[in-house]
């Protein structure tokens, strides 16, 4: 994705790509919480999606497998960061 041009539109394929640059380089543990969020929301939106096609069942399984494992990785980085807040922990975010 080129820097001249905006963030792509909310549900786009390349939206999910996006949330996962701006998550890893957020400047703030808050941005990162964030795109985090972000993230979530767009795996549910896709987990919804999926769940609604006409797949065979194998190929419908693994990958609604596959975004809900996805979903649980990004939900726990969400939990770790909202406690480290909550504790008002000094994180060393960025060297």
């Amino acid at each position: 994705m080129s820097e001249s041009s905006g963030p792509p539109v909310r549900g786009d394929i390349a939206w999910l790509e996006y949330c996962c640059e701006k998550a890893l380089d957020a400047f703030t543990l808050d941005d990162a919480l964030t795109w985090q969020n972000e993230i979530a929301r767009e795996l549910t939106r896709r987990i919804a999606l999926v769940s609604e096609m006409k797949w065979p069942t194998d190929l419908k399984t693994r990958t609604m497998f596959d975004l809900m494992h996805r979903r649980a990785i990004h939900n726990a980085c969400i939990h770790h960061a909202q406690a480290a807040l909550r504790r008002n922990e000094n994180v060393k975010w960025k060297a």
